[in-house]
């Protein structure tokens, strides 16, 4: 354990730095190895000094730019510098553009550290989001996003920035492997195979330019009437090191939603099957249930009714979240995880970071008292920005896993319904499906205990 005194004069946002050390403390790299005081008469170890120059000790410089009450619809001017630190190479979330340099020089770190972590965790820029940044569904476009707009969203920046804060003050770490976590969302359980699906889809297929020999495949689906949905009994592993959950859409009336009834034999038999193989089961929330607590009281309660347990994790649908609206409404249905915040169409890093942590509710100067554990690799993002070309869809897939195999975790959702898109496209998503299942995961403690 290294103890830490840590000095700094900003009494305008000391709850927003206090949140920031308590993240780093709790972080799993970490492992509660090291601690933050502000009272001096206290036994330390070590100074750590922000914004208060010669003093002794680490230093970190005060930006004052997100820690300030001027910052609000002026994110778009911020840039991200690049600094060196052994094998990684670190981001800071700055104002002013410098050259690359080392991370840190005879105990001065060269950027504001807390400042930047704080930026990508807190959500800042999504709840001071303007209005033409927003898509049609009224969430912030992915492009917007500094981490989108500085091509780092492939890289769990905040993790990589902790590990190297915690190796240059003198914790003795070495590169952990990095957590894989396994998710599905069940927003379709039967295919419909009818003739206007059939052409639809076939029409999708054309309209996006996608390989001709698609289109067969869907018309034997037609003419065989299968369900090609029904990939529940090999989907779900009965492996015991993986870290499980699966969430069940329960009703919605908007386009975006696909109710299917609860009630039924074969819904028997998948929660059975869910329960027997240690899934940790969830609500998927309709898309109107991000501003509706009624409709999310009820759907929740609906879906409770027929698993005989109750339900304390979440996923929103259409990963359809307001920072302002949707962590109150979890809050009051004694939602204790939630694991929404990813991109639509993406895959990548949304908050700098795979763990979970309690995201910032800046109404409260405070954070949530739920746990949100980040969406890093979705299929169906995967295939949106790869338009389902084989060539592409490999070399998304191998390159992330490639470059993420320390220092984080991988929070995946698998669709039932996107294998059988996979498998149209003549993309082998079963298969590396499945290897990812037999490799040899590490338990994440972090979030693994039940709720």
């Amino acid at each position: 354990m290294i103890r830490i005194f840590f000095q700094d004069n900003n009494t305008v946002c000391k709850a927003r730095i206090n949140y920031v050390l308590n993240f780093i403390e709790a972080h799993p790299l970490v492992e509660h190895k090291l601690k933050f005081s502000r009272d001096a008469t206290l036994a330390y170890d070590i100074t750590c000094n922000y914004g208060i120059p010669n003093s002794g000790g680490f230093f970190i410089p005060r930006q004052n730019f997100i820690f300030s009450n001027n910052h609000q619809n002026n994110f778009g001017s911020l840039t991200a510098n690049t600094y060196t630190y052994q094998s990684l190479e670190l981001y800071s979330v700055s104002s002013e553009k410098e050259s690359l340099s080392n991370f840190v020089k005879n105990k001065k770190f060269q950027f504001d550290i807390l400042e930047t972590i704080f930026f990508h965790i807190s959500r800042m820029e999504e709840w001071y989001a303007e209005d033409q940044q927003l898509d049609d569904c009224e969430m912030m476009k992915s492009k917007e996003q500094f981490l989108v707009k500085n091509q780092l969203h492939h890289l769990p920046v905040i993790d990589h920035l902790i590990f190297a804060f915690a190796q240059v003050i003198g914790l003795a770490l070495t590169p952990k492997k990095t957590v894989f976590r396994i998710t599905h969302d069940i927003d379709e359980v039967f295919q419909d195979p009818s003739l206007f699906s059939t052409i639809r889809r076939t029409g999708g297929i054309l309209w996006r330019r996608q390989k001709l020999s698609a289109i067969p495949k869907v018309w034997s689906a037609y003419f065989h009437q299968r369900n090609e949905y029904n990939t529940f009994d090999w989907m779900l592993t009965d492996q015991s090191n993986v870290e499980k959950c699966i969430y069940f859409l329960a009703g919605g009336t908007t386009k975006y939603d696909t109710p299917y009834a609860l009630d039924t034999n074969e819904m028997k038999t998948i929660f059975q099957l869910c329960k027997k193989r240690n899934y940790r089961i969830g609500i998927h929330p309709s898309f109107d249930c991000w501003k509706d607590n009624e409709l999310l009281k009820i759907e929740k309660e609906k879906l409770e009714a027929q698993i005989n347990q109750p339900i304390v994790i979440s996923r929103q649908h259409y990963l359809h979240f307001d920072f302002k609206k949707t962590p109150d409404l979890l809050i009051q249905n004694n939602i204790k995880e939630d694991s929404s915040i990813g991109y639509r169409d993406l895959i990548g890093f949304r908050c700098g970071t795979g763990f979970g942590y309690h995201l910032y509710n800046f109404k409260e100067e405070a954070p949530f008292d739920f746990l949100e554990v980040p969406l890093i690799f979705m299929d169906s993002s995967l295939f949106r920005e790869t338009n389902h070309d084989l060539e592409k869809v490999k070399e998304r897939w191998n390159s992330f896993l490639d470059k993420n195999k320390f220092h984080t975790k991988i929070t995946f959702n698998f669709h039932n319904s996107r294998f059988y898109d996979a498998q149209i496209h003549e993309i082998p998503l079963k298969k590396w499906y499945q290897e990812l299942l037999s490799s040899s995961l590490d338990i994440d403690k972090f979030t693994k205990k039940r709720l």
